[in-house]
């Protein structure tokens, strides 16, 4: 062998030597696998300095390939992807062979067989050139460690862009200047990088910024200068903190933080009232802030996989809700406040450490609850009322008990009882109406033949029946067949079974009706709670004081006092005959946080309920109201109050000094005007509605009010802005408002 003539390069390789190491080359090039990227190029005759050979390889588990080009020919192989059970072979075990290639690699100054380099500061041509019109740079899987400069500046022209853009409006060219957009969507995600910097705030109209599946750690603050930032994606990386600025972006509605290293979520995000989908699942949060209570508009939570321990008080501001996921979790309670969630839909608390069913009673809307691999022991199904249930998974909990209410189940038709500590089965599940599947596997069940549990949902129901029919027969003495008249099963569910010599047949029987309960007899001295048959364990459980539609003139003390004593946090006292409202709900003060009052004959309501200072909804529509105490003003918690249908004449006063408020709803009264001087100082007021009123000029300064989302001005009396306009929504109406303002 020859000592090379280019200083410390491994000397050049030529005759024998040459022959065995071309040829483990070509051994190692027919032996590439899926997985290697092998790009050759060669000469015809002798192999020299001159002739370069480069063989590319990167680490598996990307999900992007490389692509390598030489002048005589490429050969491309898609790389393997995580998880490959063999290893592709490369030519570079061999010493002899590595000498080779990196001595002629360096030589004709390409890039080392042993490095993956990208060129991170250029960008096509034809991607800026679309871009630009597009509005969209899509630069995903593309191997990049940052973002090139380019793209932040993607609207000016370089010396050879102004030399080839049109700049006559006569010229043909497909490059008009005129034409060029601002970017409104940008997608990097799949590459390797580390952090957005500070020059991302110069895309001031983007909407949309995806950066999931990188490695970034840090996101500049400058990122909350984007205001018309409507679409975040931060999933996948490796974020730690993240900057107070993003509560700066008022217009976002989809916000993904999920699979990162976050170990607290900022109450600044509490300010993104626009946010309609929120993802923080599988991070490190162990805190839930209360601030994100006043997210009204959120529709879907998801923060499963994390490491909370309780829920606050405050989830219940979520109104919107309509998905909650806080799934594997370390949950050992859940809050009152969940069940005022009256538009949640789907609720997901699998793989938790609750001892016992949430209370979701006022969850009028729910229809999908996951509760298992919890430590439940007891099922109390009053916890349920007033839902939409369908579907109820409890499996691999340790229940032992089931305190079934067939009257509020009647949407049930699919519960999941696996693997618990159930001895028995109720005769009443057979009552459910709608039920179809009914799992009981891995419970240790006595009384019912282990042949008909396997039979499936529809044998062991007409098991459940046969045996209530029996019991119930034999109650009153009956030794015939009882036909039940008082009580009916659904005619598709009619069973037959045969006993002795005779069919026994049960037919229809209906669920009680809730109806049925007498209304208490009006009283005007006040209604005890001994006359109003008050359960106070039932009080306890719910923690709601259900009195609607009892006729109630007025109520002694005690009732009040038994819902002081048992922390009743919803008084509904709607639908009665009550003139006036007892000044002892003051006595509810410690725990009350809402009370309906609506449809009832009241003309004042005392001062004394300003003492009660958690209270964040009050209910007193259609009722004969013209003023409010101005001691209301104490009301610090107040979030939601509905006072249409009444007789008010002025805006009450009082409510400008209660800055929590985000509802206000005063349709159908006497107002005359507005002040937005004074609505100004609401600044979480999200919702106003003065319709049908007496309003004889709308002010155009309400359109300033950039947190209102819902402004409903209707059947008023002013000319402007005229039907045409306030019939196509909040949106409309506000920019007009704006636009009068501006002129």
């Amino acid at each position: 062998m020859k000592k090379s003539c280019l200083g410390n390069l491994p000397p050049v390789v030529t005759g024998t030597g040459l022959k065995k190491i071309t040829s483990k080359i070509d051994t190692g090039r027919k032996r590439v696998t899926t997985g290697t990227l092998l790009t050759t190029t060669s000469s015809t005759t002798n192999v020299s300095a001159s002739t370069t050979s480069s063989i590319k390889s990167k680490p598996t588990g990307s999900a992007s390939s490389l692509k390598s080009t030489s002048s005589t020919g490429t050969s491309t192989f898609p790389r393997s992807q995580k998880g490959n059970q063999s290893r592709p072979c490369q030519p570079s075990k061999d010493p002899s062979v590595r000498a080779f290639v990196q001595a002629n690699a360096r030589v004709s100054n390409m890039t080392s067989l042993f490095h993956d380099e990208v060129d991170t500061q250029s960008i096509s041509a034809a991607l800026v050139k679309n871009a630009r019109k597009s509005g969209v740079l899509n630069l995903s899987g593309r191997n990049l460690i940052s973002v090139p400069m380019k793209v932040w500046r993607i609207n000016e022209l370089d010396e050879n862009e102004r030399l080839t853009v049109s700049v006559s409006l006569d010229d043909n060219s497909e490059d008009k200047w005129w034409e060029f957009v601002d970017l409104q969507k940008l997608i990097i995600a799949n590459n390797y990088i580390k952090n957005v910097p500070c020059d991302i705030s110069n895309l001031h109209s983007l909407q949309t910024f995806d950066a999931h599946d990188n490695q970034i750690i840090t996101v500049s603050k400058d990122l909350g200068k984007l205001t018309n930032l409507s679409k975040l994606d931060l999933s996948h990386n490796m974020l730690t903190t993240l900057p107070e600025e993003l509560g700066e972006l008022k217009r976002l509605v989809e916000l993904n933080l999920s699979h990162n290293s976050l170990e607290e979520i900022s109450a600044c995000f509490g300010n993104l009232t626009s946010l309609r989908t929120f993802n923080i699942s599988h991070n490190n949060i162990s805190k839930f802030p209360g601030d994100l209570g006043f997210l009204s508009f959120l529709q879907t939570l998801i923060m499963s996989n994390n490491q909370l321990t309780e829920l606050p008080e405050e989830i219940g501001g979520l109104s919107g809700l309509r998905t909650l996921d806080v799934s594997f979790n370390c949950l050992k309670l859940c809050p009152a406040g969940l069940s005022e969630l009256v538009h949640l839909e789907i609720l997901y608390l699998q793989r938790n450490k609750l001892e016992q069913m949430p209370d979701v009673s006022k969850a009028k809307n729910l229809k999908e609850l996951y509760l298992q691999n919890n430590l439940i022991r007891a099922v109390n199904f009053e916890k349920l009322s007033n839902t939409k249930i369908n579907l109820l998974d409890l499996r691999n909990n340790k229940i032992d008990d089931l305190q079934l209410d067939c009257e509020d189940m009647e949407f049930l038709d699919r519960l999941y009882l696996d693997n618990n500590n159930l001895a028995e089965l109720p005769d009443d599940l057979a009552l459910l109406p709608s039920l179809k599947a009914l799992t009981l596997d891995g419970n240790p069940i006595r009384g019912i033949r282990l042949d008909i549990l396997q039979r499936g949902t529809q044998e062991v129901l007409k098991y459940l029946r046969g045996r209530l029919r029996l019991s119930e027969s034999s109650e009153r003495g009956d030794t015939g067949v009882d036909l039940l008249p008082e009580r009916n099963i659904p005619v598709n569910n009619v069973v037959t079974t045969n006993g002795g010599s005779s069919d026994l047949v049960v037919p229809p029987r209906p669920l009680p009706s809730r109806k049925s309960k007498s209304p208490s007899r009006r009283k005007s001295g006040g209604v005890s709670v001994e006359e109003l048959g008050i359960d106070p364990f039932k009080c306890k459980a719910s923690r709601n004081l259900l009195l609607s539609g009892r006729q109630i003139v007025n109520l002694e003390t005690n009732v009040f006092q038994l819902a002081a004593d048992n922390a009743v946090t919803c008084i509904d006292l709607s639908k009665n005959m009550m003139m006036t409202l007892p000044s002892s709900i003051e006595l509810c003060q410690e725990w009350l946080v809402e009370i309906k009052l609506d449809f009832n004959r009241l003309t004042d309501v005392p001062s004394s309920l300003s003492k009660c200072s958690r209270l964040q909804y009050l209910t007193l529509q259609n009722n004969q109201l013209s003023e409010l105490p101005a001691d209301f003003s104490h009301l610090k918690s107040l979030r939601e109050i509905n006072i249409g249908y009444n007789r008010f004449n002025t805006f009450p006063p009082c409510l400008y000094q209660i800055p929590s408020l985000e509802i206000i709803i005063m349709a159908c009264n006497k107002l005359d005007k507005l002040e937005p001087k004074n609505l100004e100082k609401l600044k979480r007021l999200a919702v106003l509605d003065v319709r049908n009123n007496n309003i004889a000029i709308m002010p155009a300064e309400i359109g300033l009010m950039t947190q209102l989302k819902s402004l409903s001005i209707e059947g008023n009396a002013f000319r402007v802005p005229n039907y045409q306009i306030i019939s196509q929504g909040t949106d409309v109406i506000m920019a007009y408002l704006r636009n009068r303002v501006i002129q």
